[in-house]
């Protein structure tokens, strides 16, 4: 078992060498409350393998905005929905373009998505099933929630020399996770 490091303060992203032994690695994460503190070890042992794998799940998850069940064109990703793979309840988060990949060994393995409050499954099969290899691609999942797909409200009170400031702002959303508002008060 080798040891690479990756250094940061937030996210991290590292790339496993081609030729990193196969086997199980743990995961070792440093926390320092200071730059100059005594580091806090958390250990997640056997966090991930590395291994030849089978082959791949690929798919992706869209906000199905006419509930055809049916990506449509224009119809945007859905980012960090989640998706699991059976046996072995384990989970996959889609990426900015809605995308999600599982290496899989060999055998046979239900997909499904996993939506969160508020949204409901569009499309059609509720589920697939796949055996491994060869690798699969294109397990789709169209999803819906009202509460996304219209218009949000903002309200900002503020007090100032005991007067209350009170600021509504109205936008439209087709999700969240593709939008941002910045507002400034000056």
């Amino acid at each position: 078992m080798g040891k690479y490091f990756y250094t940061d303060s937030g996210r991290v992203i590292f790339d496993i060498p081609l030729n990193a032994p196969s086997g199980l690695y743990d995961v070792v994460v440093y926390t320092y409350l200071n730059p100059w503190g005594t580091p806090t070890q958390n250990v997640i042992p056997g966090a991930f393998f590395i291994g030849v794998v089978a082959g791949t799940i690929r798919g992706s998850v869209y906000f199905d905005t006419n509930q055809n069940g049916v990506r449509d064109l224009n119809e945007p990703p859905m980012v960090n929905s989640t998706v699991q793979f059976t046996p072995g309840n384990q989970i996959a988060f889609t990426n900015s373009q809605g995308e999600f990949i599982f290496f899989a060994d060999t055998g046979t393995y239900t997909t499904s998505y996993i939506p969160p409050p508020t949204f409901s499954q569009t499309s059609t099969p509720l589920t697939y099933t796949s055996t491994i290899p060869p690798s699969v691609t294109g397990q789709d999942f169209g999803t819906y929630s009202s509460l996304y797909a219209y218009e949000h409200n903002i309200s900002i009170i503020r007090n100032r020399a005991d007067v209350i400031l009170m600021h509504y702002f109205r936008f439209r959303s087709i999700i969240p996770a593709s939008c941002h508002l910045r507002i400034e008060l000056l």
